[in-house]
Protein backbone atom coordinates (compact mmCIF):
# COMPACT_ATOMS: atom_id res chain seq x y z
CA UNK A 1 0.00 0.00 0.00
CA UNK A 2 1.40 3.67 -0.78
CA UNK A 3 1.79 6.42 1.95
CA UNK A 4 -0.01 8.95 1.62
CA UNK A 5 1.63 12.38 0.74
CA UNK A 6 0.64 15.33 0.77
CA UNK A 7 1.90 18.08 -1.83
CA UNK A 8 1.57 21.47 -0.71
CA UNK A 9 2.65 24.85 -1.97
CA UNK A 10 6.51 23.93 -2.14
CA UNK A 11 5.41 21.53 -4.79
CA UNK A 12 3.61 23.98 -6.94
CA UNK A 13 6.55 23.75 -9.67
CA UNK A 14 6.11 20.37 -10.23
CA UNK A 15 2.42 20.21 -10.14
CA UNK A 16 2.16 22.72 -12.70
CA UNK A 17 4.58 20.38 -15.02
CA UNK A 18 2.92 17.34 -14.55
CA UNK A 19 -0.84 19.56 -15.67
CA UNK A 20 1.23 21.24 -18.32
CA UNK A 21 0.35 24.83 -16.91
CA UNK A 22 1.12 28.04 -18.31
CA UNK A 23 2.98 31.15 -16.30
CA UNK A 24 0.27 33.30 -15.65
CA UNK A 25 -2.06 30.45 -14.19
CA UNK A 26 1.45 28.99 -12.17
CA UNK A 27 1.71 32.65 -10.66
CA UNK A 28 -1.88 32.83 -9.45
CA UNK A 29 -1.81 29.45 -7.90
CA UNK A 30 1.30 30.85 -5.99
CA UNK A 31 -0.81 34.03 -5.29
CA UNK A 32 -3.43 32.42 -3.74
CA UNK A 33 -2.19 29.44 -1.40
CA UNK A 34 0.27 32.37 -0.45
CA UNK A 35 -2.91 33.38 1.30
CA UNK A 36 -5.47 30.41 1.33
CA UNK A 37 -4.50 26.82 2.36
CA UNK A 38 -3.46 24.20 -0.30
CA UNK A 39 -3.19 20.93 -0.17
CA UNK A 40 -3.94 18.29 -2.66
CA UNK A 41 -2.21 14.28 -3.23
CA UNK A 42 -0.22 12.98 -5.78
CA UNK A 43 -3.32 10.38 -6.89
CA UNK A 44 -5.52 13.62 -7.38
CA UNK A 45 -3.23 15.43 -9.76
CA UNK A 46 -1.70 12.70 -11.50
CA UNK A 47 -5.12 10.30 -12.11
CA UNK A 48 -8.24 12.95 -11.53
CA UNK A 49 -7.12 15.73 -13.62
CA UNK A 50 -7.38 16.09 -17.27
CA UNK A 51 -4.14 18.32 -18.43
CA UNK A 52 -5.52 19.05 -21.91
CA UNK A 53 -8.90 20.02 -19.73
CA UNK A 54 -6.95 22.10 -17.58
CA UNK A 55 -8.66 24.87 -16.10
CA UNK A 56 -11.94 23.82 -17.13
CA UNK A 57 -11.39 20.37 -15.80
CA UNK A 58 -13.74 20.16 -12.99
CA UNK A 59 -11.37 17.86 -10.40
CA UNK A 60 -9.31 20.89 -11.20
CA UNK A 61 -11.60 23.60 -10.06
CA UNK A 62 -12.54 21.59 -7.02
CA UNK A 63 -8.90 21.12 -5.90
CA UNK A 64 -6.23 23.69 -7.01
CA UNK A 65 -6.94 27.41 -5.89
CA UNK A 66 -6.92 29.69 -8.80
CA UNK A 67 -7.03 34.04 -8.52
CA UNK A 68 -9.97 33.97 -11.16
CA UNK A 69 -11.51 31.85 -7.89
CA UNK A 70 -10.15 34.09 -4.91
CA UNK A 71 -10.77 37.59 -6.50
CA UNK A 72 -13.20 37.39 -9.61
CA UNK A 73 -11.23 37.32 -13.06
CA UNK A 74 -7.55 36.68 -11.75
CA UNK A 75 -4.96 39.21 -11.39
CA UNK A 76 -5.10 42.21 -13.54
CA UNK A 77 -1.97 42.25 -15.41
CA UNK A 78 -0.52 45.19 -13.88
CA UNK A 79 -0.48 43.96 -10.72
CA UNK A 80 1.70 40.89 -11.83
CA UNK A 81 4.98 41.97 -11.95
CA UNK A 82 4.71 43.23 -8.28
CA UNK A 83 2.98 39.73 -7.08
CA UNK A 84 5.76 37.85 -8.42
CA UNK A 85 8.15 39.78 -6.58
CA UNK A 86 5.98 39.58 -3.45
CA UNK A 87 6.13 35.67 -3.87
CA UNK A 88 9.86 35.36 -5.04
CA UNK A 89 10.74 37.51 -1.84
CA UNK A 90 8.65 35.65 0.76
CA UNK A 91 10.00 32.13 -0.53
CA UNK A 92 13.81 33.37 -0.29
CA UNK A 93 12.82 35.01 3.61
CA UNK A 94 11.39 31.62 4.23
CA UNK A 95 14.42 30.09 3.31
CA UNK A 96 16.43 32.07 5.62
Amino acid sequence: MTKFKASTRKDLPQIAEKLKLEKEQILDMQAVSAVLPFRVNDYVVENLIDPSDVPDDPIFQLTISSAQHAVGDGLPAHARPRCARHIRDGDQARRR
